[in-house]
């Protein structure tokens, strides 16, 4: 792969591991993957995983990701995408896909604007679709020295949901307020990173949805890294029989060449 506009470019082959299952509920964390990627050029991350089982249990599981970045200057550009397949003897255990393409462009070495788009839907939160339109602005600070991240942000996003059964459309516009910060616990150590989002609906304070994810990431090798991580969701209106909160647990081995 190649890109005339770049002058770095990074393949990354993700094999992940699940040791949790949380389907792709309404916020998506993607502050990690931003600041994952500091240079100049393009990043490109693809990832595979599947697994399965016969016997007593005839099941199998399939993922794909994506992870796109451009940064050039004071601009970045990037892309996520993910799609999630499983079962377990004939029952459906996993059927979600999530697309998220983010455009920042910095104004100071601190301030900058941003504004996305997202697409989600997951079918065991009754979610047929979600789509989204968001702007804001984000303070960031980052001490290249010790390699430690803080990311403060802002804004407004119109959300457009649909629900399995349901004949309308729901629309809501939301605040979207989140921080994040990233601490290596020793010099090229562990990363340790911790991110939070709020959003509430503006005409209903009472339908918050947030989102609290923490992570350890390790380098193992020259080109293999392996990432613990844990997320709590929470809806404060859900659809009917759907939880409003979710854990979520994951490791995960990274390998880039």
């Amino acid at each position: 792969m190649r890109f005339g506009f770049a002058r770095i470019i990074t393949t990354s082959l993700l094999l992940a591991c699940s040791l949790g299952s949380s389907t792709a509920l309404a916020i998506v964390d993607v502050q990690d993957s931003y600041s994952s990627v500091l240079e100049d050029g393009v990043t490109n991350t693809l990832g595979f995983s599947f697994s399965g089982a016969s016997g007593n249990d005839d099941s199998s599981k399939a993922e794909i990701s994506e992870h796109f970045h451009w940064r050039a200057n004071a601009t970045t550009l990037m892309f996520l995408a993910s799609w999630e397949r499983g079962d377990s003897n004939g029952n459906d255990t996993a059927d979600n896909s999530f697309a998220h393409l983010r455009y920042v462009r910095r104004l100071t070495d601190t301030f900058a604007i941003e504004s996305y788009l997202q697409f989600q839907q997951d079918q065991f939160v009754e979610l047929q679709r979600r789509r989204l339109l968001g702007a804001g602005v984000r303070f960031e600070l980052w001490e290249q020295q010790n390699d430690r991240r803080l990311a403060v942000g802002a804004g407004l996003m119109q959300e457009y949901e649909r629900y399995t059964g349901a004949t309308d459309e729901t629309r809501e516009l939301r605040a979207n307020l989140y921080a994040s910060v990233s601490l290596p616990l020793s010099d090229g150590g562990p990363v340790f990173t911790l991110s939070s989002y709020l959003q509430p609906a503006l005409d209903d304070w009472g339908n918050l949805r947030t989102v609290n994810n923490m992570s350890l990431k390790a380098d193992i090798a020259q080109a293999f890294a392996v990432k613990f991580s844990l997320g709590y969701h929470y809806n404060g209106e859900p659809v009917r029989g759907v939880d409003k909160g979710d854990f979520k647990y994951a490791t995960s081995l990274e390998y880039t060449f």
